[in-house]
């Protein structure tokens, strides 16, 4: 950890006895640090007001750590048409900016007018500084449009369960008549 501001000593001056004094510092994780536990060491130190007597203590301070979680969906790609019968594809691109892993990553897609609700598909774990895409199947057999949302559920650095989603749409024509040839 390093300072935020200010300076890293501090002046009480004359204390009572059976009193107290609260000091506080701002710190901040280094650049590299990846969470957990920082720990560093306070001195203190003073003199008898009555005989001058030198005295020094130190202790070890701990503070938990968490870096911001940074994951997060960046973008859903695939057909914007289709024709009732036809499928196609959707595909979500995540990234984990952070600095922890997100664990146990599954993705799941739900929409109206969507012929297969309900795909799902584990996709594991996400190291610090990584893309990745998971792929869908789409398709309708009604005219319209297919609307829907692609969920992301995952654990953060702590055990906790999450999900982020995003919409999607896709528009469905009707199939193309092809005047009784065979195709």
């Amino acid at each position: 950890v390093t300072m935020s501001t200010g300076n890293s000593s501090q002046y009480v001056g004359a204390m009572n006895p059976e009193t107290s004094a609260n000091l506080q510092y701002k710190i901040l994780p280094g650049a590299n640090f990846t969470g957990g536990v920082a720990t560093f060491q306070v001195t203190m130190s003073g003199g008898g007001s009555k005989d001058g007597a030198k005295s020094e203590a130190t202790s070890t301070i701990t503070v938990p750590v968490v870096q911001p979680e940074r994951f997060e969906i960046t973008k859903i790609s695939g057909a914007e048409t289709l024709m009732v019968g036809e499928e196609g594809y959707l595909e979500v691109t995540f990234v984990n900016k952070g600095k922890q892993p997100v664990s146990n990553l599954s993705a799941e897609i739900s929409g109206e007018n969507l012929r297969n609700p309900g795909q799902s598909q584990y996709l594991g774990n996400v190291q610090p500084g990584t893309e990745n895409t998971a792929e869908f199947t789409i398709s309708s057999d009604v005219e319209g449009t297919i609307t829907g949302m692609i969920t992301l559920s995952y654990e953060d650095a702590n055990g906790n369960v999450k999900t982020i989603s995003k919409e999607y749409s896709c528009t469905v024509q009707p199939a193309m008549d092809m005047g009784g040839m065979d195709p």
